[in-house]
Parts: structure tokens; sequence; C-alpha cells
């Protein structure tokens, strides 16, 4: 009985911490985006949360955890549970590579990376980073539906592709 309790509790442990990661890169919701050029219309800093890899890119005091413009030093720095290195100008140029659902269990959300193809700080062309925190739900949706993030026009705008 002992190890049928233990295996049961284990199973449920081991479910409430399985992770998700699925790529929506193909997905008719969101293939459209993959391959879709933008332009940061204000500088925005370049981080990454302590502990992982992956480059992500918000506004400046975007979060919490992302310092404000006249909270920056020199990079790299730990700002709460962030790793800020450095700024991607107004003007850089980034395209949508893939559209990841990834998360766990208890929260899963859709991201998009890209990778720098221009900007003015030569050391991110060519990265690949988290775009999503320039991004927005999308307005006027009905109440329970959910649809691709869209970037806030404020920050990012989309680059025409030749012979639209």
């Amino acid at each position: 009985m002992k190890r049928f309790i233990l295996g049961a509790l284990s199973v449920a442990v081991l479910a409430g911490c399985t992770s998700i990661d699925k790529d929506y890169s193909n997905d008719p919701k969101y293939s459209f985006m993959v391959g879709t050029r933008y332009r940061t219309k204000e500088d925005t800093v370049v981080y990454r949360n302590r502990g992982e890899k992956k480059l992500e890119i918000e506004r400046y005091g975007g979060d919490p955890e992302i310092p404000k413009k006249e909270e920056m030093q020199p990079v790299p720095f730990r700002f709460y549970n962030s790793v800020i290195l450095g700024v991607l100008p107004a003007g850089s140029e980034f395209q949508i590579k893939k559209v990841k659902y990834e998360g766990s269990v208890s929260g899963a959300y859709v991201y998009y990376y890209a990778a720098v193809t221009s900007s003015t700080a030569a050391e991110w062309v060519g990265k690949e980073m988290n775009t999503t925190w320039l991004a927005q739900r999308p307005k006027n949706l009905p109440s329970g539906e959910d649809g691709p993030p869209v970037f806030k026009p404020e920050l990012v705008e989309e680059i025409p592709a030749a012979g639209k």
C-alpha cells in the first residue's frame, strides 16, 4: 500500500512539473509571423533571466525586473532576477524566426523568437532574442478567446516585405 501511495504521489508531482515546449511556427494561427521583419522605435534593454542563456528584450522599466533608463549601470549588471547585458538601439531590425508555446502545466505562453538583422550595436546582430515583451494581447477579442500577440505600435513597426 505504501508503494502505491508513493507511486501515485510521484506521478502527481511529476505531472505538476511537466514542461511544455511546442513549436507553433507552422500553426496557421501564428505562421504568418515567421519571416516578418520589424524595426524598434525606441531603445530596448537586452537581458537574460539569472540562470538562463536565452536573450530577451524589453522596454526600459517595462517590467519590475527591468531597470528604468535612469537606473542603468555599466553592463553587465544584475537587476533583481535579471542580468542586464546592454541596449538594442532604436532603429534596430529583427526578423521572427519561430513561435513557441513554452512553460509548464501551471502556466504556458506564446513567445516570439527573432534574430537581430540590423543594428548600430553590432554585438547584437545575428543574435536570437525573445521579443514577446514588446507585444500585447490583441484588442477587441471576445472574452475567453485568445489570439496571437501583436507588437505594440509605440515600440515596434513592421517593415513591409518587398512587393507589398
